[in-house]
């Protein structure tokens, strides 16, 4: 348990598999339910290093892991210069990550990040391994986002059931049926088939405001067959985007 109202760094690629940068937030907490923000900071990866992870990983391997952990440990210097914090003053920094593959039906899942060297550069706890933890104890491996949002509703929201939908590059709903019992699931593609598409087709990173999307006309015959096979998804599962994708 953390103790209470001490500071707690977490850190984590929100991006998630839109690999578009990595964002770092600073929050004060008590480890329950007192969730105080301080402040943020995004690093974006750049088109050159997109390209890595758009293209086949275990080929760029070498050249994608260093740009991940670096990107990573800049998010954390910023932070901590931004605020004005040393970082053996922050009690844990949670370290999520990128996603690489994440197969939860198969009972696998991987993402990276070299936790041994930022625990060598800023010499303080660690946390990691979110996802594998979750399904090796029976989840589907998304277990930051359920809880997240489970905790922080309590501070607008006494209304019960609940349901807060996630739209990222997959898009996932976490159920709150009453205080203290919750469960989160992916319920089908977000955001991802979309940047896809227009990274295949314009060479753009992703579709900003829409304005693409705007010019264009609904093929009724293609979205039709994309809303049947949504509806073929196992329900209350974690999606790999690039199932979802294809």
């Amino acid at each position: 348990m953390i103790t209470k109202k001490k500071a707690f760094l977490s850190i984590g690629t929100m991006s998630g598999t839109s690999f578009d940068g990595v964002d770092a937030a600073l929050i004060e907490t008590d480890g329950h339910y007192h969730i105080k923000f301080l402040d943020s900071v995004y690093v974006p990866y750049s088109k050159s290093e997109r390209k890595f992870f758009m293209g086949s990983i275990l080929k760029s391997f070498k050249d994608l892991t260093k740009v991940i952990n670096n990107k990573h440990k800049i998010a954390i210097e910023r932070l901590l210069k931004k605020t004005g914090f040393n970082a053996n003053k922050i009690d844990l920094i949670g370290v999520h990550g990128q996603t690489f593959f994440h197969r939860p039906k198969e009972g696998w899942t991987w993402q990276y990040i070299s936790v041994e060297g930022l625990m060598k550069r800023f010499k303080t706890n660690f946390i990691s391994d979110f996802r594998l933890n979750d399904i090796n104890n029976g989840g589907e491996g998304a277990p930051l986002v359920p809880i997240f949002h489970a905790k922080i509703s309590k501070n607008f929201i006494d209304t019960f059931p609940l349901a807060i939908l996630n739209i990222g590059g997959v898009c996932n709903a976490t159920i709150i049926k009453r205080e203290n019992s919750f469960q989160g699931y992916d319920v089908g593609p977000g955001n991802g088939p979309l940047d896809a598409l227009v990274y295949k087709k314009l060479k753009t990173e992703y579709d900003r405001d829409g304005d693409i999307a705007k010019y264009g006309k609904v093929d009724k015959n293609i979205s039709k067959k994309i809303l049947i096979r949504i509806s073929k998804l196992s329900k209350e599962s974690s999606y790999d985007r690039k199932e979802l994708d294809e």
